[in-house]
């Protein structure tokens, strides 16, 4: 009886965790930039060409089988993909170089192979609503404004999942978060 009140009680707190959320992103306008800084955020990652949304949602759940120990519970977990600037100036709109499930913390030793540490710094974020067949033309959007600021950008423009298939059948809800590390000046945007 003890396990089921703590089940409950942990239900209850994802289920808390999951509105809050919603709510978030619901009230983020479409397409705003904003500025993150993050501190080093963990990842276990598998680099791979991929061109297909289920491409990516089997890549996952192989991440999951492997590394189910060190991963939040697949409902709690934050995914997504890599995408390469270089593709999208060469017009590989669709080229996905790998993707990745953030861990609550740095595994412990030994290193998983695919652990990768996305550095800390300021992040350029975008969101936008909608299939995600709007990625690449979002995605340069996110690239030109760090070009307008003044910012380099560092490695892989990183497209998280927000609110996806897990939360709704409804691919018009679905929130899909880009952001770049930056490097040199500081932006003038709003930060989280």
């Amino acid at each position: 009886l003890e396990e089921k009140r703590r089940e409950l009680i942990q239900m209850e707190r994802d289920l808390a965790e999951r509105t809050g959320k919603i709510r978030f992103y619901r009230d983020l306008a479409d397409g705003e930039l904003r500025t993150v800084v993050y501190p080093n955020r963990w990842c276990l990652c598998m680099r791979m060409q991929i061109t297909r949304d289920e491409e990516v949602d089997f890549a996952v759940r192989r991440l999951q089988k492997k590394y189910g120990a060190f991963l939040p519970e697949p409902g709690r977990s934050s995914f997504g993909s890599l995408l390469c600037p270089r593709d999208l100036e060469e017009g590989r709109d669709h080229l996905i170089r790998g993707v990745f499930i953030l861990t609550d913390k740095k595994p412990p030793e030994p290193e998983p192979a695919d652990l990768l540490c996305l550095p800390a710094g300021e992040y350029l974020t975008l969101c936008y609503r909608g299939s995600y067949d709007q990625s690449p033309r979002r995605a340069r959007e996110l690239t030109a404004e760090a070009a307008r600021l003044g910012c380099g950008i560092c490695g892989d423009i990183l497209e998280l999942y927000p609110i996806d298939n897990r939360y709704t059948g409804d691919c018009r809800e679905f929130v899909t978060r880009l952001e770049v590390k930056t490097a040199g000046k500081d932006s003038s945007l709003p930060a989280e």
